[in-house]
């Protein structure tokens, strides 16, 4: 028996094609960003807050309902006892509320004479310098307030930027902000109590 020898057929495997050069660089892009973003976490700012006291930073304070208190507006270092270690010309701050509800009356207020004021605290405020301010920490404002809140319990004020700070060479420093927590003890009596919206739209 004679064997017919099979006929060779040669089958051609299709080239695969290469992924365009954005699916390689993409993928590191990312890489970047998050390794970026996770060196940025680590940096320290310096904070823009508010304090139950002027020489140092005092976290929380204590109060009747109904009744007025003194708060303090301040640049600090980003923990309390940290210098601020930022030199600034100008600082663009707000007081805003973090949580849980109360309105603030702000009755009195001095401002730092050394600086020039513009805006309302509650609505935005430029303080700014003739000369540069390198100093471990910045007095801004000495406010009188009240608050009315709707029950005993804690809230929170915080001040904070609000605009790009201005620093010696021209730069915009970041600033983070630096809350207070009012600790409201006694009877809270119900009444009409101003929202902080209406409180606020009087400064707009």
């Amino acid at each position: 028996m004679t064997r017919t020898p099979l006929a060779r057929t040669r089958v051609r495997v299709a080239a695969r094609p290469r992924p365009p050069l954005a699916w390689l660089v993409l993928p590191i892009l990312a890489l970047l960003l998050l390794a970026a973003g996770a060196a940025r976490s680590q940096e320290v700012f310096p904070r823009i807050g508010l304090s139950a006291s002027q020489d140092h930073h005092v976290d929380r304070i204590v109060i009747d309902p109904d009744s007025t208190f003194t708060i303090y507006a301040m640049a600090f270092g980003n923990q309390p006892g940290m210098p601020m270690d930022q030199p600034v010309t100008s600082l663009h701050w707000v007081i805003h509320q973090v949580c849980c509800g109360a309105a603030v009356q702000i009755v009195d207020m001095e401002l730092n004479p050394d600086l020039e004021h513009e805006g309302h605290p509650l609505a935005g405020m430029v303080s700014s310098a003739p000369t540069c301010l390198d100093q471990d920490a910045i007095w801004l404002a000495s406010m009188t307030v009240r608050v009315a809140a709707p029950f005993s319990g804690d809230y929170l004020w915080a001040a904070g930027p609000f605009g790009a700070a201005q620093d010696c060479d021209g730069g915009s420093p970041f600033f983070m902000d630096l809350p207070i927590t009012v600790s409201v003890e006694g009877d809270v009596l119900p009444n009409d109590q101003p929202t902080f919206g209406s409180l606020k739209a009087r400064f707009r």
